[in-house]
């Protein structure tokens, strides 16, 4: 695997662990990982595309949350798969 593409992998399941406890701003999920705003609303705008987050305006703000709840049990499984994946790398 890639470095990019490990990395990839890595900031989705960061932006996950992030969102699944209910609605984020983009301001609180790029705070949460310690990356620029820009990279997380990139990240986020394809998460909402393959149908994984919804989102909403609040005045200025996006918020971001889970779509659907049962994507919250698959993450949780792959989620643990794909750190375990990019340990052994």
């Amino acid at each position: 695997m890639t470095p990019v593409l490990k990395r990839l992998g890595s900031f989705v399941v960061s932006i996950y662990r992030c969102v699944r406890i209910g609605e984020l701003c983009v301001c609180e999920i790029f705070e949460e990982l310690n990356v620029e705003q820009a990279n997380t609303s990139q990240h986020l705008a394809v998460m909402k595309k393959q149908d994984i987050l919804q989102s909403r305006k609040e005045g200025l703000k996006a918020i971001y949350s889970i779509k659907y709840p049962e994507i919250i049990e698959s993450w949780m499984f792959w989620g643990k798969y794909l750190s375990n994946r990019l340990m052994k790398i």
